[in-house]
């Protein structure tokens, strides 16, 4: 028995290890970052790829493909966020770094109340979830980069 549990903490020991590989999603994104001149002109790239897949032009479809890139966006802003924090920290940089989570909150706020609204223009259609999704994963790209620009800034 303990050599079966030793086999099995092995084995998953070994498939941490291993780098993980991008996601489909992920390597365009990165991709078109690599390439691009502005890195907001990448802003849709995932969505966009994503509506041109079968069943990707339908409203459900369309709402996926706008949580796909969503999803991307955010992952971009909590890295950048948290290490932006932690730098902060590791600086004894106290009073910036609550005006960084008090400017992150009140973000959040603006995003979502901004979103919701947008939405609405809709309401009782089918196209309310898409402008909203859409809304969500443009905005939370534009403060992701603006969060890798600052975060950019403050390493040098």
């Amino acid at each position: 028995m303990l050599i079966e549990i030793l086999a099995l903490t092995l084995a998953f020991s070994a498939q941490k290890s291993q780098p993980v590989e991008a996601s489909p999603d992920e390597a365009r994104l990165n991709a078109c970052m690599a390439q691009a001149e502005f890195a907001e002109s990448c802003i849709g790239a995932v969505s966009n790829a994503c509506q041109e897949d079968p069943g990707g032009y339908t409203t459900y479809g369309m709402m996926e493909c706008e949580r796909r890139e969503n999803e991307l966006w955010d992952q971009r802003l909590n890295a950048a966020y948290s290490r932006m924090r932690e730098m902060m920290l590791e600086r004894e940089m106290t009073t910036r770094r609550d005006a960084l989570l008090a400017a992150q909150r009140l973000w959040l706020q603006y995003r979502d109340a901004e979103c919701e609204q947008r939405g609405l223009a809709y309401e009782g259609g089918t196209m309310r979830g898409v402008v909203h999704n859409s809304c969500f994963s443009g905005f939370t790209a534009r403060r992701a980069l603006e969060l890798e620009s600052q975060l950019q800034e403050l390493s040098r």
